[in-house]
């Protein structure tokens, strides 16, 4: 059991970067597990062991996801069955929740030119997780097929944030000005959800957009996060160069995010 259960961890924090550790600390009456049970949540639900199923599984699987999506690195609960979980017995218990490892770095690509072209095969060697989103069939396929690569071919890039996870990085390097409104626009009014917003260009786009996006509703403390141009200062404006200082400045942004 001992060993059946570090191998679980470790492989779901491999597999996920971040799960939560639920344990039956005590009991008190009736109660559907043993002390010592254990179960491990992962952002898409159970991944190993139990709990005592049913209601109280619901209950830690709830806590577990609200864990894995806000800054909270332990809770202990006690519950009452009956009037806190719902169910039929009347005894207590008394769980521990932890949290381990961290979050996978997730990262949404607007666009597949010359640029992502060179980034998104760097990125794919880091502990990440890509999404790279084009209208473009062509550039999408150039791209190499990966396991941490989702590639989004629709016509309307700017749809694709709504079904980001709290926590992307969105950098925005599409065909020019008029596709990367749309999407900064719908991004900065998500703009608690993501810590970095990015977009390739120089001062004076930044300008431009920033006017265009103010004139859309969005207030000048969002737009303050605004990273243009994009990545850091160094290096010339080839694709490798440009894509090796995207990922200097999300790699310190991410720091600053933990």
């Amino acid at each position: 059991m001992k060993i059946d259960f570090i191998k679980k961890m470790e492989t779901a924090i491999e597999n996920y970067g971040e799960v939560v550790l639920a344990t039956m600390v005590s009991h008190r009456g009736s109660a559907p597990q043993i002390d010592g049970a254990k179960v491990i949540f992962t952002k898409e639900g159970l991944f190993w062991g139990s709990i005592g199923g049913g209601k109280i599984e619901h209950a830690v699987q709830i806590k577990s996801k609200e864990m894995l999506e806000e800054n909270e690195a332990n809770f202990f609960a006690k519950w009452n069955l009956q009037k806190d979980i719902g169910m039929t017995c009347g005894g207590e218990v008394s769980i521990f929740f932890e949290k381990f490892g961290k979050p996978k770095l997730k990262i949404a690509v607007f666009g597949a030119g010359h640029v992502s072209q060179s980034l998104i095969p760097l990125l794919l060697k880091l502990d990440c997780e890509v999404k790279c989103i084009d209208p473009r069939v062509d550039w999408i396929e150039k791209l190499p097929s990966h396991k941490k690569l989702e590639k989004v071919c629709i016509e309307n890039s700017e749809d694709a944030i709504a079904s980001l996870e709290k926590g992307t990085f969105i950098i925005s390097m599409t065909q020019g000005h008029k596709y990367d409104v749309p999407i900064l626009h719908k991004a900065f009014l998500k703009a608690a959800d993501f810590p970095y917003i990015g977009v390739i260009g120089s001062k004076q786009k930044a300008q431009v957009i920033k006017a265009d996006l103010k004139e859309l509703g969005i207030l000048e403390q969002d737009l303050e996060r605004l990273f243009c141009p994009i990545g850091l200062n160094f290096g010339s404006n080839i694709p490798e160069e440009i894509a090796f200082s995207i990922i200097g400045q999300i790699l310190t942004e991410r720091e600053l995010c933990l």
